[in-house]
């Protein structure tokens, strides 16, 4: 069977969908709460629409064969995973996703276990829902379904446009947060210092120093507090990523510069 681009485009549209549905719920269940797993903000994973078109067009010629259909299915899957995995990284310098703990697997990407699983999904999907997703895009009336795909297409472009702005956004973020972390740092190992200077310069130094640091926590609690749904979101979804970074300086190094200065004092 071949088939059209408007065919492929709805595959991608409803295997992205579906996908966005069994992660939903696998994490449902698995975790207890709702997490939108996604890699964008809508009801949609891209990487399941993909993967299915994928092979949908190349497995379709083996659909009368199982074991075929079962190990093409495999390796198509792999395949896509471990690309995917690898140009995300080298695009956010994050891992999006680490199987490095799943025995078999190749370097964290893809690993035996959940390509046997999705080999085996693409394989049973291919013969029991594919045949009812092909009577379903045809059922459509043609002008109508090329209105859902503009809009569609529209969406899924303002969503991708959205979330990588905001990783962006995040990633600076994070970086001001790192300077502020070594610059309070600073401040610490500065009046460790001055202790042993015990003069004068030393008390305004310190006072100084105490002063720099209320402006650092501040400026710091603020960067916390302006994270963006997307961020929130997004931490969530794939806790792999540094998005969520854990800095205990307002607590560990606030009494240590606290303590200098009542040892000066």
């Amino acid at each position: 069977m071949t088939f059209t681009l408007y065919d492929l485009i709805y595959f991608f549209i409803i295997y992205s969908v579906l996908g966005w549905c069994i992660e939903v719920s696998y994490h449902s269940v698995t975790k207890g709460i709702f997490v939108n797993r996604g890699f964008l903000n809508g009801p949609v994973c891209p990487i399941y629409g993909v993967g299915f078109t994928v092979v949908v067009i190349c497995l379709t010629p083996l659909e009368s064969n199982f074991f075929l259909l079962f190990v093409g299915s495999v390796l198509l899957t792999t395949l896509l995973e471990f690309i995917t995995g690898f140009v995300l990284e080298k695009i956010f310098h994050e891992k999006w996703w680490d199987y490095s703990k799943e025995k078999f697997n190749i370097k964290g990407y893809v690993c035996l276990r959940f390509s046997l699983i999705w080999g085996a999904a693409c394989a049973l999907t291919m013969y029991f829902v594919q045949p009812l997703i092909i009577r379903f895009v045809h059922f459509i009336p043609y002008k109508a379904g090329i209105t859902v795909i503009i809009i569609s297409a529209a969406a899924f472009v303002s969503d991708i446009t959205v979330t990588v702005a905001a990783i962006k956004n995040i990633y600076a973020q994070l970086r001001i947060m790192d300077e502020i972390t070594m610059k309070l740092k600073k401040i610490s190992d500065s009046i460790g210092e001055e202790i042993s200077e015990k003069t004068i310069e030393m008390v305004r130094k310190t006072e100084k120093g105490r002063d720099e640091y209320e402006e650092l926590r501040k400026k710091y609690q603020m960067l916390r507090n302006e994270r963006t749904f997307v961020h929130k979101r997004l931490s969530k979804a794939f806790p792999h990523l540094k998005l969520e970074k854990k800095y205990h300086f307002s607590g560990k190094l606030k009494n240590d510069i606290l303590s200098k200065i009542e040892k000066i004092k």
